[in-house]
């Protein structure tokens, strides 16, 4: 089950400033530049973004070690190439996301959904402040906000919540009318899921460039 927000209605220290420097600088190299998409991986530390990434890539399970910094991908899912960032969601390194975020094209946002209640609660906390800050640089940017999808991970594991409970949970129903969003189950481990996800993901891309476009 794939829902569109809409319808649902619904590296520390002196590494971490030189990290954003040089994410700053790749990130928006990557917007001016004629060619595949940015996607941009973040979420909580162990919501499994380098298994997806991998999985994503390779097209097959592969042992994933916690990114410290970042990784990076050329993609084709869903029926589009992408270039994807991986960046490691530990608090201590989530000030990079800000940096990676801007101008990418569209954010995935993995969560655990068999999370406990304040964990999720972390997980919701940073992504309303990923899509404040989205907003401030889109604005700053005179661009439209990019898609974001949530990915409802790990859903084999026992007490995985559903996609409308992690919505609740996660409070989308709460976005700005103006953030194009979406939510998507699956598992990385086993790829179930991935490759819906990845085209839901596309379509919510298409349907902002054309809102744009018609914005003029």
């Amino acid at each position: 089950m794939q829902l569109l927000g809409q319808e649902l209605r619904g590296l520390v220290g002196g590494v971490l400033g030189v990290g954003r420097v040089v994410a700053a600088g790749l990130a928006g190299l990557a917007g001016l530049v004629a060619g595949p998409p940015t996607l941009v991986l973040v979420g909580l530390d162990s919501s499994g973004k380098t298994t997806a990434l991998l999985r994503l890539k390779y097209g097959h399970y592969v042992n994933a070690v916690p990114t410290v910094g970042f990784n990076c991908e050329r993609l084709r899912r869903g029926g589009c190439s992408w270039v994807a960032w991986d960046v490691g969601g530990a608090e201590r390194v989530r000030p990079l996301w800000r940096a990676y975020t801007r101008g990418a094209d569209a954010v995935l946002f993995v969560v655990d959904a068999s999370s406990g209640e304040e964990r999720l609660e972390e997980a919701r906390h940073e992504l309303h402040v990923l899509v404040r800050r989205q907003a401030a640089q889109s604005a700053a940017l005179r661009r439209s906000r990019p898609p974001l999808l949530v990915l409802a991970n790990k859903q084999d594991l026992p007490g995985a919540r559903t996609p409308a409970a992690m919505a609740d949970a996660l409070g989308l129903h709460d976005l700005p009318p103006a953030q194009p969003w979406g939510l998507a189950p699956a598992c990385a481990v086993t790829g179930e899921g991935l490759p819906e996800a990845m085209d839901l993901l596309r379509r919510l891309l298409l349907k902002a460039r054309r809102a744009s476009l018609s914005r003029g």
